[in-house]
């Protein structure tokens, strides 16, 4: 099905048939600092497909709340490696979100970067997300390798430097949130979205129906959603299911984690 699906909400309340409107207030972004994690794994907890790629376990009412977040969001985090895995591009511009945007933020046409995160800070200067026009793409890197990376890239891509030998990903939060990018999206990988987890106030999560296991030759010791990373001492694992909607045999989850002393917009 396409994004066009049906989507029915099961929690908090039964709705069938949700509009675009509805999707807007069931994910609305709060006034607050806010980051937002979304992710699509299989039943199995498997977060790409047989191609190696999520898009294969995706669906059409998936990617209908994907491009939502990211036509209302004002910047997406993710990870180097699933930038090149997933073959990432600018993010084009949202005509369908235009009005919302005008009506939530005065600077409606301002580009809504992908922040690129690496501690190694090995890029395939050629890729096509980076040929994009200035603003569209922000790679963030340790200080021990900004210099080369800079010189690496096109001079359209900006490089910031967050920490001395890894990624501080609350400095770059804090960078972001003072550019005025309070409505933040990262969409991981696995091993990104294990570092954020201390500063993630909700995880948007498809169920797709699959079970796939090891399938198409992918074997992995760790195949859950934070890839067998630890989330750390003061991460609270308690969460609480803000609503469930089910759409074309999938199931589009938003957990909120609850009161943290170390989250945004706490």
């Amino acid at each position: 099905m396409g994004h066009n699906a049906g989507m029915d909400l099961l929690f908090p309340a039964y709705r069938p048939q949700l509009t675009d409107e509805d999707l807007l207030k069931l994910y609305a972004w709060p006034e607050h600092p806010f980051l937002r994690a979304n992710m699509v794994s299989t039943v199995d907890g498997m977060v790409r497909g047989p191609d190696d790629r999520s898009e294969s376990i995706s669906s059409g009412a998936d990617k209908r709340v994907f491009h939502m977040l990211r036509g209302t969001c004002d910047a997406v985090i993710v990870g180097a490696g699933t930038v090149r895995t997933e073959n990432y591009r600018a993010l084009p511009a949202h005509r369908k979100w235009q009005q919302w945007q005008s009506y939530q933020r005065q600077d409606s046409h301002r580009i809504t970067p992908i922040v690129v995160v690496s501690n190694r800070g090995e890029f395939a200067p050629t890729a096509r997300l980076f040929d994009s026009p200035p603003g569209a793409v922000i790679v963030a890197v340790p200080d021990s390798v900004a210099t080369r990376v800079r010189q690496d890239l096109p001079a359209n891509v900006e490089v910031v430097a967050c920490g001395s030998s890894t990624v501080e990903l609350p400095e770059l939060l804090t960078l972001l949130i003072d550019r005025k990018h309070t409505r933040l999206l990262t969409e991981g990988g696995p091993s990104l979205l294990a570092a954020l987890w201390p500063q993630v106030a909700e995880l948007c999560l498809t169920t797709s129906p699959h079970v796939l296991g090891a399938s198409g030759g992918i074997t992995r010791p760790s195949p859950d959603l934070f890839g067998g990373q630890q989330l750390g001492p003061n991460a609270s694992s308690a969460v609480t299911l803000r609503h469930l909607i089910l759409a074309d045999g999938s199931l589009l989850a938003s957990w909120q984690r609850q009161p943290d002393s170390s989250l945004m917009g706490t």
